[in-house]
């Protein structure tokens, strides 16, 4: 019996792991061009970067659910603000490349973070 608990409890995790988690991705601003990130890098808005607690210094694809476009960025800062119910914070390039017209004017889009390279 503990062996098939382990083996479906490794299956739960492989199947997250895969399919990634759906959340709400917001962008940061322009405005915080040069300021250090939580990694210490200046934070650059034209880089496909983003800002993640759960995905702190490493690679992830996030999917736009509505149009299936994709960008892999690389979350090298802490955040959103937890308190805002959001899953990741894009750099104003990553989010524009597969943002839809009304994904811009929002501000938000509803997106899956798939973690890469773990």
């Amino acid at each position: 019996m503990k062996a098939a608990t382990l083996v479906l409890a490794l299956f739960a995790n492989i199947a997250s792991f895969a399919l990634g988690e759906d959340g709400v991705a917001s962008w940061m601003s322009r405005d915080l061009a040069g300021k250090p990130t939580a990694s210490g890098t200046p934070f650059n808005p034209d880089r496909r970067t983003a800002a993640s607690w759960a995905h702190f210094k490493k690679w992830v694809k996030v999917t736009n659910l509505l149009n299936g476009r994709e960008v892999i960025v690389w979350c090298d800062d802490r955040g959103p603000a937890k308190r805002l119910h959001r899953a990741i914070d894009l750099s104003p390039v990553a989010y524009w490349q597969i943002a839809l017209p009304s994904d811009i004017r929002r501000g938000t889009m509803r997106v899956r973070i798939t973690p890469l390279f773990q």
